[in-house]
């Protein structure tokens, strides 16, 4: 059940990681503010582009694709929010 759902998710986790990595170079000269503003802008754009696909996973996909980009990127995932968004209400 997991290998079917890795492979399921694994092209979104492959495109979450390299949209990270992306943003980190963008934003590593800027300040805080224009960082979560531009984080907030590349979000539209994400969520127009995955919203209808992501919504269609299992949670049984969702534990294995937020598992796959916490491994790679070392990092929890709430850690990843907090530090990109400010945090979860």
């Amino acid at each position: 059940r997991y290998r079917r759902a890795a492979v399921i998710v694994y092209p979104y986790a492959v495109e979450a990681i390299k949209v990270f990595r992306q943003l980190e170079q963008e934003t590593s000269d800027m300040r805080k503010g224009k960082r979560k503003k531009y984080a907030k802008n590349l979000q539209k754009d994400m969520k127009e582009k995955f919203e209808d696909p992501l919504k269609k996973l299992t949670r049984t996909q969702g534990l294995v694709l937020t598992k796959m980009i916490e491994k790679e990127l070392n990092t929890s995932t709430y850690e990843l929010i907090k530090e990109l968004r400010g945090g979860l209400t």
